[in-house]
């Protein structure tokens, strides 16, 4: 999937060291955040729509507020 998409964009005139940002909506989203978390180096941003991080990815601190801990800004 992914590199089926670089190839894509890479004949569209990607070079190597472009950022990627990744926009995903409801279960995409979901498969998003599972595959670029293992893919952090290559991704530099992610914009879910009808999504949310996954419970893997907060936690309560000792306030009880959310903490999240995933590697890529995410909006």
């Amino acid at each position: 999937m992914y590199s089926d998409a670089v190839a894509d964009m890479q004949t569209a005139g990607l070079t190597d060291g472009q950022p990627i940002f990744i926009a995903a909506h409801s279960l995409g989203g979901v498969m998003t955040q599972l595959w670029a978390k293992g893919n952090a180096d290559k991704v530099k941003g992610i914009a879910l729509m009808g999504s949310v991080l996954l419970r893997d990815h907060k936690a309560l601190n000792a306030a009880g507020n959310t903490e999240y801990d995933f590697p890529i800004p995410t909006l």
